[in-house]
């Protein structure tokens, strides 16, 4: 499995990075410059979009498996995949992360 950035005018490939992960079942989120992406080994990541270059992987969260979800101030991540979907198999629920905790 990969990550990548494709030419929305092409659909020529930018860059390409293997995921070591296992994969989430829905699609990222794009937000100034940073590629967000959920796994269901309980970890987001963040890569910068125009290079793929990963910027920070979050401790544990919970099994990621839906898409994420954003306001002004949060990250919106949806948790709790079953083992029979390659998910850890813990309850569900959603987890709000403050994207600036220095701005109150």
């Amino acid at each position: 499995l990969i990550v990548a950035a494709l030419d929305p005018a092409t659909g020529r490939s930018l860059w390409e990075k293997p995921r070591t992960q296992p994969a989430a079942f829905a699609a990222g989120l794009l937000s100034d410059g940073v590629y967000l992406v959920g796994s269901l080994d309980g970890r987001l990541r963040a890569y910068d979009a125009r290079n793929g270059r990963e910027l920070w992987t979050s401790p544990e969260i919970g099994s990621l498996g839906a898409a994420i979800q954003t306001d002004a101030n949060s990250l919106y991540l949806s948790v709790g995949v079953p083992a029979r979907f390659g998910g850890q198999d813990q309850g569900g629920g959603v987890v709000a992360l403050r994207l600036n905790p220095s701005n109150q």
